[in-house]
């Protein structure tokens, strides 16, 4: 793969994730190049600069990692895939974190968040997981799509070029909508309509 896709340019592993899937492949009969594969696509994410690609090559690099290497790789890529509209990746770290560290507020956050953007399979594993270590399950998510007053509003600011809006707060208001921060005004406007 890499001999064809590389004299071409195509080396983003946000749009061709050869080296990640090869990873997990690799990563019980040949570990250490399993780990090889997958610094290389965290490298390539990392000088695309797209905060989602980072976090899932992250993601995947705690998969193949030794065990004390997981929980820095995923609480990077926690807080990388926070900032962007890759809910489902999100999911994914946080159950992944939350399993390390054997934590039911993470994986009550990466069933919530699986919830919403209609991963049913992880969202159970992530409850069952919270169960299994002695949680409840978590509440209700608001309706699909539904939006606060105070998302819409930050929604809103940030449609209209705000730059001090940011964070996580906007990252699950654009995974609500379906879209990211330069579709926000269309997405609001969509929104609206069907609100009537």
């Amino acid at each position: 793969m890499d001999r064809r896709l590389s004299p071409r340019g195509i080396q983003n592993p946000s749009w061709c994730p050869w080296r990640l899937h090869l990873a997990r492949a690799l990563a019980a009969e040949d570990p250490e190049r399993a780990r090889d594969l997958a610094d290389g696509a965290v490298r390539r994410a990392r000088a695309f600069g797209a905060p989602s690609g980072i976090g899932q090559a992250l993601r995947v690099a705690a998969e193949v990692a030794p065990p004390g290497e997981r929980p820095a790789l995923l609480t990077e890529a926690v807080s990388l895939l926070s900032e962007s509209p890759a809910g489902y990746e999100l999911a994914l770290a946080l159950a992944a974190l939350g399993t390390e560290l054997r934590d039911t507020a993470l994986l009550t956050r990466a069933a919530v968040i699986a919830r919403e953007c209609g991963a049913d399979g992880l969202e159970r594993s992530a409850v069952n997981a919270v169960r299994a270590l002695g949680g409840g399950p978590p509440c209700a998510a608001a309706p699909e799509g539904a939006l606060t007053e105070e998302e819409a509003g930050l929604a809103r600011r940030a449609a209209e070029g705000d730059p001090a809006v940011s964070g996580p707060g906007l990252s699950a208001v654009c995974r609500k909508l379906g879209t990211d921060r330069t579709g926000l005004r269309e997405a609001l406007e969509v929104f609206a309509r069907s609100s009537r």
